[in-house]
């Protein structure tokens, strides 16, 4: 009887330091790479797969992919903006071992050590997950706590949104005025709202009469679709200000999710996806955006998109690289 009472003890006890060392044994998983030399100009692409996640880095002066980053487990998210940081951030998922919780981690990927490294020591995550850059800062969501982060000071802050819910997608916020707007939701992606950041406040409770089923944001540009009879749809405005609200329809069409918006000269790209297909469509503003050309790609899915110096470049898993577009004819290269 000795004997199992002895066996029982030490099982407990094995049990209970590894669920000590939990913590420990689980960073030892993050994985390293090698160092690049980054700059303002290297921009980084996710696959479309998330297992394993491959995060592409293109340099884009010398127009090539300089490393390819292999996550054996995958992201629940990524951001990345040159003006805020050379290295991007996510939000990683750990290999889980036997006996153990998973714990997800807010990293940086500081790309000239190669070492993946935790944005702040005191952040710490549950499931649901989520990053984004507003305002020159981190901003990191773990249910309904909100963390923000000043990279500049090493800072944390908190704040709560008691109105809703941001789901962090680039597409659910813009800048206008001198204020940030957010998407917010009181339900499981439904009962959309628009949400004045800077001053912690719901727009309107009948924005729209409350027509649409949900909204995208890019730049001044909104998008509200519907879902019902005859099939869903989208109608698109160019808001010049939410408080009061003052915008145009700019035109209307069968449904597809906007992602970002870019302008160059009198023409605005809007890139939208339609499943996992990208479609990119140059319109004339000075003619009432009507129709300059189109552009589809069935291996871009719905990743972080770049503008710089006239190119619009946007993630090809076929090729393993990118696709670099001409803004001028939305004619195209393929980077490798």
């Amino acid at each position: 009887m000795k004997k199992y009472v002895v066996l029982i003890f030490l099982i407990l006890f094995i049990f209970l330091c590894s669920s000590c060392s939990n913590e420990k044994e689980i960073e030892e998983t993050l994985p390293s790479f090698d160092p690049i030399d980054a700059n303002d100009k290297t921009i980084y692409l996710e696959s479309i797969n998330n297992y394993p996640k491959k995060i592409y880095a293109v340099d884009t002066e010398k127009e090539r992919v300089i490393y390819t980053y292999i996550l054996n487990t995958g992201t629940e998210a990524f951001a990345y903006d040159p003006s805020f940081d050379i290295n991007p951030y996510m939000i990683f998922i750990p290999t889980t071992l036997p006996g153990f919780t998973r714990s997800l981690k807010a990293l940086k990927l500081d790309v000239r050590s190669g070492k993946l490294k935790k944005v702040h020591p005191e952040i710490k995550l549950e499931h649901l997950a989520m990053l984004t850059i507003i305002d020159n800062k981190l901003l990191v969501k773990s249910f309904d706590n909100y963390i923000i982060y000043d990279p500049k000071t090493n800072a944390l802050s908190h704040r709560t949104i008691p109105e809703g819910s941001f789901s962090g997608e680039r597409e659910h916020c813009t800048f206008i005025n001198w204020k940030y707007y957010i998407l917010i939701s009181s339900g499981y992606y439904e009962n959309y709202k628009i949400y004045n950041l800077t001053d912690s406040r719901i727009v309107s409770d009948n924005l729209f009469d409350n027509l649409y089923s949900l909204y995208r944001l890019s730049d001044h540009y909104l998008q509200g679709i519907v879902s019902g009879p005859p099939g869903k749809f989208h109608d698109t405005y160019y808001v010049r200000s939410f408080e009061p609200l003052d915008c145009d329809l700019i035109f209307s069409e069968p449904y597809s999710m906007l992602l970002t918006t870019y302008e160059k000269e009198n023409f605005v790209y809007f890139l939208e996806t339609i499943s996992l297909t990208l479609k990119i469509t140059k319109r004339d503003k000075n003619n009432g955006y009507s129709i300059v050309k189109s552009l589809f790609f069935n291996d871009s899915g719905d990743g972080i998109t770049y503008c710089i110096d006239g190119y619009i470049w946007v993630f090809s898993e076929n090729n393993n690289g990118a696709y670099k577009i001409n803004m001028d004819d939305l004619s195209y290269t393929v980077i490798k």
